[in-house]
Formats: structure tokens, C-alpha cells, sequence
């Protein structure tokens, strides 16, 4: 098992252009049609691809019809974790046939869903001393909808219904035993992961002030001792690990006034605890409203719990996932900042580092079911 550090990102990315993009869907993927419009979606990494095409045959020579996908390169960091990322890929493929995930990945002209391809690479912020490396590569269809981070407000009815959705994803995939082995292993050797919360020691030097690397440690101290020592006490099982505002979309349902929720982006799924998915939800609900709303995830796990009930133990758990995670997001934020002048931030760093502090003074998350004191 190969174990990742922090000091690995460097956020190494390939430079792609439009020409870049449309070769590799043309002879790599092999699909026909005519690219119209590329758009990057995300930090070089996440390209969306418009295509047209003849749709069927007809004296007219039929009817041209738009399809899209989504074009995803790691960063190389990622690429001695092939097996790692085959994995999660085709769990996605998985939950795609469950009505689970949104998006489907596409085969290469081998048939494969993730190759490995060469690109262009810039070893520093300075773009003109380019190189070439090797980067995984992957396609998918992509998902008509409005993603969550559009909307101007999270309504309490669509966070009660993700709370639901992430509960019925967990209990979903509970017997499926094939992907296990390497996505446990997963859950351990990546460094997003919540068990390497203690690794952010490595990197507590980005951040400038004091009081704040001093809240982090006892984060830190705090989920080794209330989490990490009993985490082979709490559920185990298949989790998003990256549950945030841009990675749900809302889309209607086909003869219907109402939408649907999907979640995408499976790249940090895991097997590991529950409660790790559970907090991650919450940060992103704490985050999108910039404080600390403790309705709001009060609301998320009322949701989650129509479903599946937390343990005492997940509950007691909970608070300290919470604040490592929204740690973790500020930390590594700093970090890759300092690595990358084109970084896009996770979080406001100073609303951030407020909602911290305001959560490390709470004794628990509020309203959750057989609520249990936590000491600290």
C-alpha cells in the first residue's frame, strides 16, 4: 500500500488547450462528431465537451443532436495511484446503474474507462518552462441539472433530502464486496482521508498565525483521542468522501414538477466510517452559509436519520469529524495557495477559521437523535 503525504502535492497539472482536449476525445475516445465548444470547468483539470452529431438517417441527412461530456485529468500526484482511481471509477459506474450517481464514464476505443496519457506539464508557476508528464485521464457523460453551489441559499427541503440521499447510498452499497480491499486501503493512504487528520502537522507551517495552528493541534489532539482510538467501534462502509455544494445536482425528473439529486465526482470514495461522509455533508452546509447554522445540520441529519440511525457512538464522534474536516479543508487550502498562484479556494479563509473557532466551542452537533455529552 502505497501511502500519500502532503509534501506529494505540488498540484503538478497538465496544460491543456482546446486542440489537446479535442484530439484526446477524437483518437483516444474515438468519438464521432463535431467538438463545437470546450469549456474548463475547473483548474485545467475538468473540461466540459459539446458535441454534435447526425442523429439518425434521413434525405436531409438527419437531425444534429448535442451531447456533452465531462473530460477529468488528474493532477499528477494521482498517477501512481492507478489502481486507487480504477476503483472509485468503477464504483461509479456502479452507482450510475443505481440511480445513485449522475455520471457515467465512458470507455476508451480499448474499452478501458481510465488510460494513462502524456501531456504537457509546467514544473512551476512559471508557464513558460513547460515538460511532459504522464496524467490519468477519464471521460464521462455529463449531468443535466443545476448544481447545489448555484443556488443562492440551500432550501431546508433539499437538505433534508440529501441528508436522505447519503443515507440510502451508504445502506445501498453495503454488501458489495469487490472494490473493498482497495478502497479500505484507500481510507487509509490518502491524505483527505479523516484517519490522516494528524498528518496536517506536516504542513501547520502555512499557516501564519499562531492562535490558529494552536486550534488546529487541538482539533487534531481531540479526534485521535474521541475518534481514531475507537474508529474500529464505529460502522463501516463505501462513503463519497467528498460531499459538497458542486458535487450534487439537481435534475428533473422525466413527466415530473420535481428534480431529482445526484451526487458526482466518486474521486476521494472510500471504505472507511460512515461518519466521515456524515461530517463532510455538514461542513459543506456549515460552509455555504459562511456560520455556523446548526439548524441546518440539524436538518441534514434529520434527513440522513429517516434512513439510518447513527450509533451513540457516531454521534458522540460527530462534532470531532466536523471540525477535522473543516481543518483539514483550511490547512490544505493554505498549502496548495502557497503552491499555486491559479489555486481556486475551497473556503473563504476568513469565515473559515471563524466557523472553526465558533464549532470547537459547541459540545456537540445539536439535535441529533440519543444525543450523548462530549468532554473535551
Amino acid at each position: 500500500m502505497i501511502v500519500m503525504e502532503w509534501g506529494e502535492f505540488q498540484n503538478h497539472k497538465a496544460m491543456l488547450t482546446e486542440e489537446i482536449v479535442a484530439r484526446t476525445i477524437h483518437e483516444d475516445y474515438g468519438l464521432p462528431g463535431e467538438i463545437r465548444n470546450i469549456v474548463d470547468l475547473y483548474s485545467g483539470q475538468v473540461f466540459l465537451v459539446e458535441m454534435w452529431r447526425k442523429d439518425g438517417d434521413s434525405i436531409d441527412g438527419g437531425v444534429m443532436k448535442c451531447e456533452r461530456y465531462l473530460l477529468k485529468v488528474l493532477s499528477r500526484t494521482f498517477t501512481k495511484y492507478s489502481e486507487e482511481v480504477r476503483a472509485t471509477t468503477e464504483l461509479t459506474t456502479r452507482l450510475h446503474g443505481m440511480g445513485l450517481n449522475g455520471q457515467l464514464p465512458i470507455p476508451n476505443k480499448r474499452g478501458d474507462t481510465l488510460q494513462l496519457l502524456e501531456f504537457p506539464m509546467t514544473e512551476t508557476d512559471d508557464t513558460t518552462k513547460q515538460c511532459k508528464a504522464h496524467f490519468l485521464v477519464r471521460l464521462f457523460s455529463f449531468v443535466d441539472g443545476r448544481v447545489v453551489n448555484s443556488l443562492n441559499e440551500l432550501p431546508d427541503e433539499i437538505i433534508t433530502q440529501l441528508g436522505a440521499k447519503t443515507a440510502k447510498m451508504h445502506l445501498a452499497l453495503m454488501n458489495i464486496e469487490e472494490y473493498r480491499r482497495v478502497l479500505e486501503d484507500w481510507g487509509i493512504s490518502n491524505v483527505w482521508c479523516p484517519v490522516r487528520t494528524h498528518k496536517l502537522r506536516d504542513i501547520l507551517h502555512v499557516i501564519d498565525v499562531q492562535e490558529r495552528r494552536e486550534l488546529v493541534e487541538e482539533v487534531i489532539q481531540a479526534f485521535q483521542e474521541n475518534v481514531a482510538e475507537i474508529s474500529d467501534q464505529l460502522p463501516k462502509g463505501y462513503i463519497h468522501g467528498d460531499i459538497r455544494a458542486r458535487n450534487i445536482v439537481l435534475r428533473p425528473d422525466q413527466g415530473e414538477n420535481e428534480t431529482s439529486k445526484v451526487f458526482i465526482d466518486f474521486d476521494e470514495a472510500a471504505y472507511t466510517c460512515l461518519v466521515h461522509d456524515v461530517a463532510t455533508a455538514i461542513v459543506s452546509i456549515l460552509i455555504d452559509g459562511k456560520s455556523l447554522e446548526s439548524r441546518k445540520a440539524a436538518i441534514f441529519l434529520k434527513g440522513y436519520e429517516q434512513h439510518r440511525q447513527l450509533t451513540q457512538k457516531e454521534t458522540s464522534a460527530l462534532l470531532y469529524c466536523v471540525a477535522a474536516r473543516l481543518a483539514m479543508l483550511l490547512v490544505a487550502d493554505a498549502l496548495m495557495a502557497s503552491l499555486r498562484r491559479d489555486h481556486e479556494a475551497f473556503l473563504d479563509q476568513t469565515s473559515g477559521w471563524e466557523l472553526l473557532g465558533d464549532l470547537w466551542r459547541l459540545d456537540e452537533i445539536p439535535h441529533v437523535s440519543h444525543r450523548l455529552p462530549v468532554s473535551r
